[in-house]
């Protein structure tokens, strides 16, 4: 089972990242081809001629002599027209993998935007290609394969170079992941860790995805939906007049679920089709699930089949998201409990038992450790590296410990930047990734109205701006981060492409603003046990005294916490820190049943499309709603910014959605709904050896490609 319209992930809570501008030294990024051109053009190789354009064209004349030193044999260049599709067919035909072509009968899954479009005679060959155990045109930029293109000098040198130095595949191999979190369900349709995101991506398959490039691609969807190939079809309803939308969802046939209890280990008896896709919908809008997914399902006016692969979804607005895919959950398996008591969908934990990605849970050690080992229900082939551990280690010291010693092999967002930058120093053998990110730190204050009808604490929005300009956050950074991360002043990051900065609304470092603005707002000083705190009308039955809290796990965000303590103390407020194990925080009740005063976390954000979503108004988590919805602030907004977020859903051309974006963040700036922090990069590291490390700097976390990563050989 995986999760409903990938969108939502995009909504996921980063509760365990540290994500940071980019140290001085990362700021101009190295090509992507860099080791592979320099080892093909070096004087032990010299399979190409060195270029000073590492991304010109390469011809069919240059590309075959470099065939010819890499395999030792002549080869003829080929005549007429040369493409993508003519070089990769050459180096599979003229290499002993050609001689797998003939073992099995290749399905078109080559995993690419453009896949139907390829020639039937090359299909085999892309499969080939694409393949872990090859890796043929696994690091090219973007995954559109673009087969009629001519290819590129460093594309040419990165298939010569995995030619002569092919993955690792010793089946002992193995490779340890560490992480601070640990999730409390890998429930799909009710967690919103990201934690459980970085282990889904081990174990599950979306039908539709996207790449470190934010490239979105097919994976058990045949096609991404689009208006120019026919699956999404916008028309006006002919009663109402109102815009709407059908998308036509198509899933690759040969698909299957692993085998129930009491099934033959092996066998393929439950085929994953339409019918699955049907069942999950009905699951993912029931108002009996907490489901952190229902919000964009229910845009819906129908959902129907067409035909054993194929459903159709008719939405009663055009809604953009509505082409991220719709998922499926096994029918056989869970319908008749969910029919029985479907109230316990909301925390059984079974459904990654039934998923088809590269790996499948063998173990979970509660507290300590998951070993992940190769699917053979894997709807793609076969990953390279045999076991995967992911150990959980809440303490940043026992993860740096654990990395000098060796014993680590991948760390995911585990240390702060001055311990990055210092370990960097001291590790050679370790490679450190700084990736820019769509994610940005915060706090958030409860605005849910109580029965009063009024948030008590901050329900006015000169309060927030107060606290806003009572926090020195260029401070914050130096204290916090060595001046590495940036201030952030929305919830749309740098990276975006709609990021503006006439748009936003800025909050400079100003007390005696703060002060003001507290004062106007009714919040006056009062002597309050000998301590001069802001009371209710200067009531010192009635002082700001409330609790912030953050995770437990997390020492950056522990730091930070207590410096802004200090800030706010100083014009008057009593913060009390609260530090909460991630899996309390975020996987229980207290962020959506609006069960704190204050809270630090990051919210992380769609890296192809922004989404605005979790700032309007019906989208708060009420009893009424089942406690489901992203707006967890509570903020009410208004009706001007709860229209123009309906609007963006809607797919617009770039220069209406940027107009809109701006007026959004216009509002949202002057209203404040949470407290903006920092922009942030993501840290991640590998030892060196460990290759096809392709951080997202998104919730499309560092392992989106796990089953392409291996050791190279010594």
């Amino acid at each position: 089972m995986r999760r409903f319209l990938g969108v939502f992930v995009c909504f996921m809570l980063a509760v365990g990242l540290f994500a940071y501008a980019v140290p001085a030294k990362a700021a101009t990024q190295e090509h992507w081809a860099t080791k592979y051109v320099s080892e093909m053009t070096s004087d032990g190789v010299k399979a190409l001629a060195p270029r000073e354009d590492w991304d010109s064209e390469i011809t069919a004349a240059d590309f075959v002599k470099g065939l010819s030193v890499i395999l030792g044999k002549d080869i003829p260049a080929p005549e007429g027209t040369f493409n993508r599709a003519i070089m990769v067919k050459l180096a599979v035909d003229n290499h002993t993998y050609a001689e797998q072509l003939k073992d099995f009968d290749f399905p078109a899954w080559c995993l690419s935007n453009d896949e139907e479009t390829i020639p039937k005679d090359f299909v085999p060959y892309f499969n080939m290609a694409y393949r872990p155990v090859h890796q043929l045109l696994t690091y090219r930029k973007n995954r559109v394969t673009a087969w009629d293109k001519t290819p590129l000098f460093s594309e040419a040198a990165y298939i010569l170079y995995m030619l002569k130095y092919p993955p690792n595949t010793d089946p002992g191999q193995q490779i340890v992941v560490v992480t601070a979190q640990e999730p409390d369900t890998l429930n799909p349709f009710t967690t919103s860790a990201l934690s459980a995101t970085l282990l889904g991506t081990f174990y599950g398959a979306g039908d539709i995805t996207y790449d470190s490039d934010a490239t979105k691609y097919p994976n058990a969807a045949l096609r991404v939906p689009t208006l120019d190939n026919g699956d999404v079809k916008l028309f006006k309803d002919p009663i109402t007049g109102k815009d709407k939308m059908t998308v036509t969802y198509r899933f690759r046939p040969g698909m299957y679920f692993p085998p129930l209890p009491g099934e033959e280990e092996g066998s393929k008896l439950h085929e994953i089709t339409a019918d699955d896709a049907l069942f999950g919908f009905r699951v993912a809008v029931s108002p009996v699930i907490q489901s952190v997914v229902r919000t964009g399902i229910l845009k819906y006016d129908y959902v129907k089949k067409v035909d054993k692969y194929t459903i159709e979804v008719g939405y009663n607005e055009v809604y953009v998201f509505g082409t991220w895919g719709i998922g499926w959950t096994f029918k056989a398996k869970f319908e008749p409990d969910f029919y029985t008591d479907p109230g316990n969908f909301n925390v059984r934990d079974d459904f990654r038992d039934y998923e088809v990605g590269p790996y499948r849970i063998k173990t979970w050690e509660r507290g300590d450790h998951i070993e992940f080992e190769p699917n053979p229900y894997a709807i793609f082939a076969q990953p390279i590296v045999k076991k995967i551990i992911v150990k959980f280690m809440p303490d940043a010291n026992t993860i740096r410990l654990n990395l000098q010693g060796g014993n680590v092999d991948i760390t995911t967002n585990a240390f702060d930047p001055t311990d990055a930058s210092e370990l960097e120093k001291k590790l050679p053998r370790v490679k450190f990734y700084y990736t820019p990110g769509t994610s940005f730190e915060h706090v958030t204050p409860n605005l849910f109205e109580d029965e009063t009808g009024k948030a008590f604490y901050f329900g006015d929005a000169r309060v927030r701006r107060a606290m806003l300009y009572a926090l020195d956050r260029e401070q914050l950074t130096k204290i916090t981060s060595g001046g590495i991360f940036s201030v952030a002043h929305s919830w749309l990051t740098p990276k975006s492409k709609y990021y503006d900065d006439k748009s936003l609304v800025k909050y400079e470092y100003n007390p005696a603003k703060a002060e003001q603005l507290f004062e106007e707002a009714g919040w006056k000083l009062a002597n309050v046990e000998g301590e001069n705190i802001r009371c209710w009308q200067g009531d010192p039955t009635k002082p700001f005294k409330v609790t912030l809290a953050t995770t437990s796990e997390n020492p950056f965000r522990q730091k930070n916490v207590e410096e802004m303590i200090k800030m706010w103390a100083r014009v008057g407020l009593k913060i009390i820190p609260q530090l909460r194990p991630s899996k309390e925080l975020f996987g229980g009740k207290v962020l959506s049943q609006h069960q704190f005063e204050l809270v630090e976390f990051a919210w992380v954000s769609n890296p192809v499309r922004p989404n605005a979503l979790m700032w309007r108004s019906d989208q708060i988590p009420t009893q009424a709603n089942n406690w489901s919805g992203q707006n967890i602030s509570g903020w009410k907004g208004n009706k001007e910014n709860d229209s123009i977020v309906s609007e963006l859903e809607k797919e617009l051309p770039d220069a209406k959605l940027q107009e809109l974006l701006n007026k959004q963040i216009r509002i949202w700036g002057e209203n404040l709904p949470i407290l903006p922090l920092f922009n942030r990069y993501d840290v991640d590291t590998a030892t060196r050896d460990i290759q096809n490390i392709k951080p997202t700097g998104s919730q499309r976390t560092i392992n989106w490609n796990c089953a392409f990563w291996y050791r190279e050989k010594k």
